[in-house]
């Protein structure tokens, strides 16, 4: 689950949640939105943030005063991944989702189960060991050009190897 704050009408923050349990959640001015100010630079069906089992998205609707993250508005129907803490703006209206702890768990490489990790008798962590990897030979050398006739070979020596 994770969590939108934002100033309410009533200058209180709120918090609503998206997640598995609600994994959609509308925010605007309509009563329906579970995310529900009457600031006028606000649609009544501004914007929506979906959980798709791994990440959190942000959509616009087709907003009039535009749905921003990052200071670039989004498209009409552009889905944009929220990373944890974010601000995003709703017209005028500032907003934020926070991860919930369990959220960290489902991000790639962001934390590693401990019981899968093997450990030496200093406890330090083992490394899988890679296969081993062949290391081509190197090309042969190139045939030396015999110089050209009434050249002594002698007064122009070839350059050392490599």
């Amino acid at each position: 689950m994770a969590s939108i704050s934002y100033v309410g009408d009533d200058n209180d923050i709120h918090q609503a949640t998206v997640g598995i349990d609600c994994p959609e959640i509308l925010i605007g001015r309509h009563s329906t939105c579970a995310v529900r100010v009457s600031a006028q630079s606000v649609s009544r069906r501004h914007a929506m943030i979906q959980f798709d089992g791994q990440s959190y998205l942000l959509i616009d609707n087709g907003s009039s005063n535009g749905t921003f993250l990052r200071k670039r508005r989004l498209k009409p129907g552009e889905a944009a991944t929220l990373e944890d803490g974010e601000v995003f703006l709703c017209g005028s209206v500032e907003m934020r989702l926070d991860y919930d702890n369990d959220d960290f768990s489902r991000n790639e490489g962001a934390t590693v189960a401990f019981d899968t990790l093997a450990f030496d008798e200093f406890g330090a962590v083992q490394l899988p060991t890679a296969a081993p990897v062949a290391i081509p030979a190197p090309p042969p050398a190139a045939a030396a050009i015999p110089p050209p006739p009434g050249m002594d070979p002698a007064a122009h020596p070839a350059p050392p190897p490599p």
